[in-house]
């Protein structure tokens, strides 16, 4: 989710909320269809958790204006990169049961989608 929802949120707080009460249940529903966890209150626990955290750093980024040097396509991609690398890490940390490899491929689609709705979000509501 989540890098790029800090500068929704500073600029238009409902949206960025929404944002993300929508981004941790569709990561939550993607890791039980990819059967990454089957239980639903850990599923939504671990969205939660990597979502805070993914947004927290976000907000860091964009206090310390260090990616908003760029066009807005790069700097999308650039806070993709790092959502989907924090994200994994922390799934990882929180599921050392599974192969990291599983938790990335797991972050990556979950977070194809959150982009996706953020994209929505931000040009058509």
């Amino acid at each position: 989710m989540d890098e790029a929802t800090a500068p929704l949120i500073h600029n238009e707080l409902w949206k960025g909320i929404l944002f993300i009460l929508l981004a941790i249940l569709i990561e939550a529903g993607i890791m039980r269809i990819l059967k990454y966890n089957l239980r639903l209150g850990k599923t939504l626990l671990d969205s939660f958790i990597v979502n805070i955290v993914s947004l927290a750093f976000g907000f860091t980024l964009v206090t310390l204006g260090i990616i908003f040097n760029s066009p807005a396509i790069i700097n999308l991609l650039l806070f993709y990169v790092i959502t989907v690398v924090i994200e994994s890490a922390i799934l990882y940390f929180l599921n050392r049961n599974k192969l990291y490899t599983r938790s990335l491929l797991t972050a990556i689609l979950m977070n194809l989608v959150s982009y996706i709705l953020l994209s929505v979000i931000i040009n058509f509501v």
